[in-house]
């Protein structure tokens, strides 16, 4: 006997709530969205990432128990230890460059790691909370409250292809005061404030 419309509309199921919806949205993502390597791969540099922030959230607190009052940048040590874990806030682009100026500068790594800790991190802000963040970042200057993905504010993406740049023209094996001396010349050119610079003070 064919269904009458009553009892079809009764198959249906029930409309659930979007918190719900963006959890099952991530969770489909997360089995299906990206081959295991890359996942595996972008956990790396997530995991990476944490580690150094939490270096330089140590060397903060340090320097501030040895003289009080010495960090005069404007950057809250309390919240940028949270610039990776949970939800964005606005020292988040801010220890996002850090991490980068630290592993293809510093330490001397080339376009792949850029590449590599670009990705992880916008994948990591794109997923939290069902997708919350996914969009084009903007932070507001009086509550602090982030938009979108820190990982696509301009700074960033200027100071990838800047890195990217600098790896075209075969200079990876040059010295850290050149490459950092490259790297601000390119910084000139951001709209924001050099990678170096509180972040607080930059709006998209």
């Amino acid at each position: 006997m064919p269904k009458t419309k009553a009892t079809r509309s009764k198959s249906k199921a029930a409309t659930e709530d979007s918190r719900t919806l963006r959890a099952k949205k991530a969770a489909l993502q997360d089995e299906f969205g990206k081959a295991k390597k890359t996942k595996e791969n972008y956990r790396g540099y997530y995991d990476r990432g944490l580690r150094i922030l939490k270096d330089i959230v140590a060397q903060r607190r340090k320097q501030e128990k040895q003289n009080p009052g010495s960090l005069t940048d404007g950057i809250d040590t309390n919240l940028l230890e949270k610039a990776f874990t949970g939800k964005p806030n606005k020292h988040s682009v801010y220890a996002l460059e850090l991490y980068l100026t630290q592993k293809c500068v510093v330490e001397e790594l080339g376009q792949s790691t850029a590449d590599g800790i670009h990705g992880a991190m916008a994948d990591y802000w794109d997923r939290l909370e069902g997708g919350q963040y996914n969009g084009e970042y903007s932070l507001d200057e009086e509550t602090g409250k982030v938009t979108g993905n820190p990982a696509r504010a301009p700074p960033i993406v200027d100071f990838v292809k800047c890195i990217i740049n600098l790896a075209s023209r075969g200079q990876q094996k040059l010295g850290t005061m050149l490459r950092l001396q490259h790297l601000k010349t390119c910084s000139s050119l951001w709209s924001g404030p050099s990678y170096s610079a509180p972040m607080k003070k930059w709006k998209a």
